[in-house]
Formats: C-alpha cells, sequence, structure tokens
C-alpha cells in the first residue's frame, strides 16, 4: 500500500494478506472481512 491507496485498496490488500497467509475461509480472513464490513467498507 502507499500513501494513496483508498479504503476499498486497503480493504483489498489486507483480504489478500490474510488469503496468502491462513487461506481464504480462516478465521483470520473472516475477522478482517468482519472488521471492514463493521465501518461500511465492502
Amino acid at each position: 500500500m502507499t500513501s494513496s491507496t483508498t479504503c476499498p485498496g486497503a480493504r483489498a490488500a489486507t483480504l489478500q494478506a490474510a488469503t496468502a497467509i491462513y487461506g481464504a475461509n480462516s478465521t483470520q480472513y473472516n475477522a478482517v472481512a468482519a472488521a471492514w464490513s463493521a465501518i461500511n467498507v465492502n
């Protein structure tokens, strides 16, 4: 990410990282997705 990364871009990057490290249906991925949803970034 860079200083010009938008919130949706940051969401995509963090979800991609969670997928790469833990897998797409992991607890960690779901926690990251839920955090973004909680602040209405979908």
